[in-house]
């Protein structure tokens, strides 16, 4: 299972998007589903750059990926925002997260990603509609041979169809990255959220 989402059948490994696409990351981990006590902190979280939830969160994602020993990631990143996205909110929530996870981890975290044009809310589109929205929206940062061994760890706060996973993870490969992870707060079901 790829991406966390919730399958009908006991006897099915991956979801119908999983299955009939590869996906640009190895797997999507979530602490917990986009309901309740999650929904209500992510809520908070991008309302206000409140400090506390960002660190309450960021130690969870940090025991979540301690607790997953096959994932060794060399450098952690985030879902980057553009400079009119960064104004409006007054920060990157993502980003928050990722530093967080990053310190407690003793990892380095690094802005791998640019996002480079001004795309519509994910949360007003369905699933083909937010991977159109998206198509070269990212691009990384650096291309170099010394990134060919690197494992990224990329960080948010939700994931609903994987379309911002989905578009971060393939600009990292096509960078040259070894292999991309993706661990975020919680996962939703349908398209009821930003990312």
């Amino acid at each position: 299972m790829n991406c966390q989402q919730s399958l009908p059948e006991d006897g099915l490994d991956l979801c119908v998007r999983c299955g009939t696409h590869k996906r640009g990351f190895a797997q999507a981990i979530a602490l917990g589903p986009y309901a309740e006590g999650w929904r209500r902190l992510i809520l908070h979280l991008k309302a206000g750059s409140d400090r506390i939830v960002a660190g309450f969160l960021s130690a969870r994602l940090a025991e979540e990926l301690r607790q997953q020993p096959l994932l060794a990631p060399n450098i952690i990143t985030f879902v980057p925002m553009t400079a009119r996205e960064r104004r409006c909110r007054g920060f990157n929530q993502s980003r928050l997260l990722a530093v967080g996870t990053a310190h407690r981890c003793g990892l380095p975290v690094a802005r791998l990603l640019t996002k480079r044009v001004d795309t519509r809310r994910q949360s007003l589109l369905g699933a083909e509609q937010r991977r159109a929205n998206l198509r070269e929206a990212f691009r990384a940062v650096r291309s170099s041979p010394e990134v060919k061994s690197e494992s990224v760890l990329l960080v948010d706060d939700v994931f609903t169809t994987g379309a911002t996973a989905e578009a971060c993870s393939q600009a990292l490969l096509n960078a040259g990255y070894r292999e991309v992870t993706v661990l975020v707060v919680a996962r939703a079901e349908g398209s009821a959220t930003s990312r």
